[in-house]
């Protein structure tokens, strides 16, 4: 089992100049710690492990953890270990995760109609779970595949149109996406301008369908929009929330049989 990888670097006269590692311990609040200079090295690091992560693949390796690699300073002198506070420090992101209350009497659903779901009800669960795992390539995909199956009309060309005319599906978006935009305008309002979209419910459905035909196309070296890449996961964050929440909805109404402004 491969248990570990370890990279050790010299930082620059430069990086040790603009070097800090501190620590402020505030009673009754948070504290307060501060690293910086080494976004270089940093950097270099993370791109190495990728770089063996995507090797490994090839001899049964499952993942590297680059994401939540621990750091550690190792001072060369007692005058640097007076400067340094932190001598190591590991940092994880997670996703979120809203808690579910959920009660419920199995008689008061349909569940000829629910078996009838369960494949697009599978790729909202399969979606949740890569997003909150933080793979939001794969969760934008499985999100989309629930859009597409339901309203596309089993067409696997001009999806675009054929989910702009589908009556309940734009029913949806006009009543939905207007209320999440508001909140949400900072984060998507990138998206919109990339493509070229309106900010309307017509213009997010043309949105949802663009930014699939991105990740499902990759051209190595050479310059072009298409580049799902594993590595640079949190530049598709947001457009992951979004059709998340809204397949949500789709899904909810449809087993629930009410309209959404209900």
């Amino acid at each position: 089992m491969l248990r570990q990888i370890s990279i050790e670097r010299e930082l620059t006269e430069e990086e040790q100049n603009d070097f800090v590692s501190r620590a402020e311990t505030r009673k009754g609040e948070p504290h307060k710690l501060e690293i910086k200079g080494a976004e270089t090295a940093h950097a270099e690091a993370k791109e190495v492990l990728q770089t063996l992560e995507s090797f490994f693949g090839l001899h049964g390796v499952d993942r590297v953890f680059w994401d939540s690699a621990e750091v550690e300073y190792i001072p060369q002198s007692e005058e640097e270990e007076d400067r340094i506070d932190i001598l190591s420090a590991q940092v994880r992101r997670t996703e979120r995760r809203r808690t579910h209350n959920w009660e419920f009497d199995f008689s008061n659903f349909d569940w000829e109609q629910i078996r009838d779901l369960r494949v697009p009800l599978s790729f909202y669960r399969r979606g949740a779970r890569f997003l909150y795992r933080g793979e939001f390539v794969t969760s934008y995909i499985n999100h989309y595949y629930v859009i597409e199956g339901l309203y596309s009309g089993g067409q696997h060309t001009n999806v675009e149109k054929q989910l702009l005319s589908s009556e309940e599906l734009m029913r949806h978006a006009s009543e939905w996406f207007p209320m999440w935009y508001d909140e949400h305008q900072e984060g998507i309002d990138p998206f919109f301008e990339r493509y070229g979209k309106e900010k309307t419910p017509e213009g997010f459905i043309r949105l949802l369908v663009a930014f699939r035909h991105q990740l499902h196309h990759y051209f190595h070296e050479h310059d072009t929009p298409h580049d799902p890449s594993p590595f640079e996961i949190e530049d598709i964050r947001a457009m992951s929330y979004l059709i998340k929440f809204f397949t949500q909805i789709l899904l909810t109404v449809k087993i629930n049989e009410v309209e959404l402004s209900e």
